[in-house]
């Protein structure tokens, strides 16, 4: 009788914990779907073209070769660009892998914000670096876009043109553009060579104080 109390028991706490386990699995589905929606909104604002999100299950993850790896033993997540699946890191170019990590972690806050209300300090480091001018606008729109849930974003951009940071600081209303900028070249102590060029430097300022983003 001991015996069969013991076996009535276990079965009953394997009852709960399979019915905790499927409630939980629940949880973390409806997450993943929302994380997923988000990447694709971050994403296809900066790629302009379509992008999706592909869950691959630990039996259709990719191998790779050298050193013994580690897989994760659970589903992940993966980019689909323009319909094809991009399994590693190489069937992206440079540009593509910052800013689909970028719009993942976009895509992770944007969810607990969701749910928490929250709000985050993010710091981006030279975003203009990778792209060139005709991908500077948009990658402006996706950090707006994320700051737009009152976020503070601490963004880097060396004046090396006058499209990101005008398009950037577009969100401010004029009068309030100055008191968020810091500009480094008046605040440090810059190389002659910098301060050869400041005319232009001084354009691209005066742009950021007169932008608009209205077409």
């Amino acid at each position: 009788t001991g015996e069969k109390r013991a076996k009535n028991e276990r079965d009953r706490e394997l009852v709960a914990l399979n019915k905790a386990l499927t409630t939980t699995n629940a949880v973390f589905k409806k997450i993943q779907s929302k994380i997923a929606t988000a990447f694709k909104k971050y994403a296809s604002l900066y790629l302009d073209e379509p992008c999706d999100v592909k869950v691959l299950k630990e039996s259709e993850l990719p191998g790779k070769r050298g050193a013994p790896q580690v897989k994760a033993p659970h589903a992940a997540f993966f980019p689909v660009v323009s319909g094809h699946t991009r399994p590693s890191a190489q069937a992206l170019s440079d540009a593509q892998r910052s800013f689909v990590d970028l719009a993942f972690r976009m895509a992770v806050i944007d969810v607990w914000h969701q749910i928490t209300k929250g709000t985050v300090t993010m710091i981006v480091e030279t975003p203009e670096g990778a792209v060139d001018i005709a991908y500077m606008e948009r990658v402006a729109t996706m950090i707006r876009t994320f700051g737009d849930q009152g976020h503070t974003l601490i963004i880097t951009t060396n004046l090396n043109n006058d499209i990101f940071l005008p398009e950037v600081m577009a969100r401010w209303l004029k009068p309030d553009r100055a008191a968020h900028v810091l500009n480094l070249l008046e605040q440090g102590n810059p190389r002659p060579v910098q301060t050869a060029h400041k005319p232009h430097f001084d354009a691209i300022l005066r742009k950021v104080d007169s932008h608009s983003r209205a077409k």
